[in-house]
């Protein structure tokens, strides 16, 4: 008797919870596509906002640093060609083959490229600081501390064509004494332009090391934000169904405990 009574309870309590389902509103259980753009959404968002306020400004300031050092870079090896081109006029005048003509010709030459080599020395600018004129340096904040090691120090160069550069300025290939002199001087304006190129170029290394790892720091950030998401979302979508499901069991209860209560004892 009381196994009938349990199984037409049953029913009705199945019919109930089929009708409650069937006239809920269908914003009582949000679809699966909607709770998933509405994640994604927040996810994006709260990525975006984690990566501007701990990552993007010292990621900028290391591309601003990476740029730098490139048109540092980009400007050196200008300089390393007109120096070599003028090593070459050196070699032609202290050959002693050439006429005091030719040798005129092969100085006027050599005087342009010299002043082009100071020209790009006195015109290379990064927002206004000059790289190649300079002795003193800059330091760009590339961590997401103040402490010293937050910093990359990076020193300017002068390689203008004076004493305190180059010193180049006074060389000519006039005749063949100058030329050879000129020999024996450019050489080593070429090797500290060399140097210069290879100081430079390690910093770019450092500095792209530096914007990987900043891109390593903002793909984690995004993996834990979407992590977060699907559990939110999990969450979201068990919340309606274990409401239903409580109050379905809370009913079964409340009539076995009403018919218990009403059989003969």
């Amino acid at each position: 008797m009381i196994n009938e009574i349990n199984s037409e309870v049953n029913l009705y309590l199945q019919k109930q919870l089929d009708e409650k389902s069937a006239t809920t509103p269908t914003t009582y259980f949000p679809t699966l596509d909607s709770v998933i753009k509405s994640i994604q959404t927040r996810s994006n968002e709260m990525v975006r906002v984690r990566s501007v306020s701990k990552f993007s400004q010292h990621k900028l300031n290391a591309y601003a640093g990476l740029a730098l050092v490139q048109d540092a870079e980009n400007e050196l090896n200008h300089i390393l060609n007109l120096l070599t081109h003028n090593i070459d006029l050196a070699a032609k005048a202290s050959s002693g083959v050439y006429s005091s003509t030719q040798l005129g010709q092969l100085d006027i030459e050599f005087q342009q490229l010299n002043n082009e080599v100071n020209r790009v020395a006195n015109a290379t600018t990064f927002n206004g600081i000059h790289l190649l004129n300079s002795t003193g340096s800059i330091n760009i904040h590339v961590g997401k501390g103040n402490t010293s090691f937050d910093f990359l120090t990076i020193s300017l160069a002068n390689v203008t064509t004076g004493s305190m550069g180059l010193n180049i300025e006074s060389l000519d290939v006039w005749n063949q004494n100058d030329a050879e002199n000129a020999l024996i001087n450019l050489p080593n304006a070429l090797l500290m332009v060399t140097n210069l190129l290879s100081y430079f170029k390690a910093n770019e290394i450092k500095l792209n090391e530096i914007i990987n790892h900043s891109a390593e720091d903002s793909a984690i950030t995004a993996s834990h934000a979407l992590l977060n998401s699907e559990n939110a979302k999990a969450s979201m979508l068990n919340q309606p169904y274990v409401a239903v499901l409580g109050q379905a069991n809370a009913e079964l209860n409340l009539v076995q405990h009403l018919l218990r209560d009403s059989l003969p004892k």
